[in-house]
């Protein structure tokens, strides 16, 4: 939910609206570097919704499914082994989203905040 928030809270640190602590960097960087980070933050959060979504609802659909249209499907045709091979890459997927978001939220704040001496 936090990477939902990226772009909507960058904007709001722009403009002044949350003021943590910390030395704000000049306007015109954070402009450059910090919307496209918050945009994509905020589209791999809804990337990562949509795959945890398609995970719950798939092995539902599968064992529904006929038998043709689980010959195409990764780990078909038997229903058990589609859900088991879309559920590991759907896990697969998530890992790196998360990985993403740690390394945006990262950035994110390098971006926004100056270190402090001491």
């Amino acid at each position: 939910m936090k990477a939902l928030l990226a772009l909507p809270g960058y904007l709001a640190a722009l403009v002044g609206l949350h003021k943590p602590p910390g030395v704000r960097r000049p306007a015109a960087l954070r402009i450059a570097a910090g919307l496209p980070l918050g945009l994509v933050m905020s589209v791999v959060g809804l990337f990562m919704l949509a795959t945890l979504a398609r995970l719950v609802y798939y092995p539902f659909w599968a064992f529904g499914a006929p038998r043709a249209d689980l010959v195409n499907s990764w780990g078909g045709p038997s229903p058990f082994g589609a859900t088991m091979v879309h559920w590991l890459i759907g896990v697969l997927v998530l890992v790196a989203g998360d990985l993403v978001l740690r390394a945006g939220g990262h950035l994110y704040r390098r971006l926004l905040f100056v270190r402090l001496p001491g």
